[in-house]
């Protein structure tokens, strides 16, 4: 691990999480993608006044991760040298991704997203999930630029998945050695 740097994704799910977490292993920078465990032992660690990513120290890279996009202030204060990035599409396009998507549920059989919405919010209809979906955007987008700014500026890097960013993530971070700057694109939807 060079320097110590942890590089937290804090965009959505259905933005290139997936792809991210390959890009960085394909380049050698050990990346974990999102695992139940991992959520709840970061959370667990909290609690036991220990450091979210004590048991993780083999990775750099941390994606979809709602406790990482949730709590990245508390990360930034914790992990000084961290890094962040930012991973977006076109809002729509989100949307409809979330709108057909699935994701893994309780026991990580795969259930539909509007169903889990309908469940713990009392989503009605696509409508209501649509607004819910551009709230949760908004807000979260919103947390992120106000957060990153002054001195703070330097440590975000935001990217549009749909526009290969693979040579954007290698400029924002000089300290790896980016040998594989194909960027792959999994779980298309």
């Amino acid at each position: 691990m060079e320097n110590n740097i942890k590089i937290f994704q804090i965009g959505f799910p259905k933005c290139g999480t997936t792809s991210i977490a390959k890009f960085f292993n394909q380049n050698n920078i050990p990346a974990i993608t999102w695992k139940k465990v991992q959520d709840s032992v970061m959370f667990e660690n909290l609690k036991n006044n220990k450091l979210p990513l004590d048991g993780f120290e083999k990775y750099t890279v941390f994606t979809d991760s709602e406790f990482v996009r949730t709590e990245f202030t508390l990360l930034d204060q914790l992990y000084p040298n961290s890094k962040f990035i930012f991973n977006i599409r076109p809002l729509q396009d989100w949307i409809n991704s979330r709108l057909n998507g699935k994701h893994a549920g309780g026991n990580l059989h795969v259930i539909s997203l509007k169903s889990t919405y309908r469940k713990y919010y009392g989503i009605k209809n696509d409508t209501e999930f649509i607004n819910l979906c551009k709230y949760e955007w908004l807000y979260h987008k919103s947390r992120i630029e106000n957060y990153f700014v002054g001195d703070k500026k330097n440590k975000l890097l935001t990217i549009n998945i749909e526009k290969n960013p693979s040579s954007k993530i290698k400029e924002f971070l000089p300290e790896f050695n980016f040998f594989n700057l194909n960027f792959p694109h999994s779980n298309k939807s």
